[in-house]
């Protein structure tokens, strides 16, 4: 084969690779462009930024959110564990936006490691990384639509992470105790980042059915004593506070 045959030869195989790692790099550079300008921001991007760091200094302060209502404190209606997780890390690094947004824009990076793990898994071939960098960089574009929320002081970026992570767990070990174990757990703390993980849960169990029904018993388990267990021992806790903002306000 000569030289030219063996470029040529490259440049089919790799070329359209290439074009698509080039044409999902824009997108991509472009977001944690815009979180890197927008991290510092010392005001709300959106309003409830400076509620949920409250929510955060509470837990900080060991004061908790599920109390009774008043004209100082009433908590969001959503489950406490991204306040939680800034206020442990406040203690250390300081209360701050920067701190809120910055445990955002790492879920979201996670979100998109797992996307191209995912895709990586599904084809050996290179072809599975510019694949998975195209899904990457659709959600990029999804940004502005989105109104700009991958970045904010809020919990969704987390729920979706721990989601994604419990799903891929199972899609990767699903055969195995283990994996159902682990994919359990985070399916578990994702409904404590947000109750709207119920939905990728139930998601789980139906997919589970499919790849090894004997199983679904240890997922139902494990989310159960995670999500169900820790509901149960929140609301005790709380006086029944928390079963009150979380579910009867809804």
């Amino acid at each position: 084969m000569s030289r030219g045959e063996r470029i040529l030869g490259w440049v089919s195989a790799w070329g359209p690779r290439g074009v698509a790692f080039g044409v999902a790099a824009i997108p991509l550079l472009t977001l944690y462009w815009i979180f890197w300008s927008r991290l510092g921001y010392p005001l709300d991007l959106e309003w409830m930024e400076g509620g949920m760091l409250m929510h955060a200094k509470r837990f900080a302060d060991g004061d908790g959110i599920y109390v009774a209502p008043s004209v100082d404190f009433a908590p969001f209606l959503y489950t406490p564990l991204y306040p939680w997780l800034v206020g442990t890390l406040g203690k250390v690094f300081g209360l701050s936006y920067v701190l809120g947004r910055a445990v955002s824009v790492l879920a979201f990076t996670a979100i998109f490691a797992l996307m191209l793990r995912g895709a990586r898994r599904a084809n050996r071939g290179p072809e599975g990384l510019a694949f998975g960098a195209l899904a990457c960089a659709a959600v990029a574009v999804g940004y502005d639509f989105t109104g700009g929320w991958y970045d904010l002081v809020r919990n969704d970026g987390l729920q979706i992470a721990l989601s994604m992570g419990g799903l891929y767990a199972l899609g990767a070990s699903g055969r195995t105790w283990r994996g159902v174990t682990v994919g359990g757990v985070l399916l578990g703390l994702a409904f404590f980042a947000k109750q709207t993980a119920v939905f990728p849960i139930l998601a789980a169990g139906a997919g589970l059915c499919l790849i090894r029904l004997r199983w679904v018993p240890l997922l139902v388990a494990v989310v159960g004593g995670v999500a169900g267990l820790g509901t149960l021992i929140l609301n005790h806790s709380t006086d029944g506070w928390f079963w009150f903002y979380v579910f009867e306000l809804h």
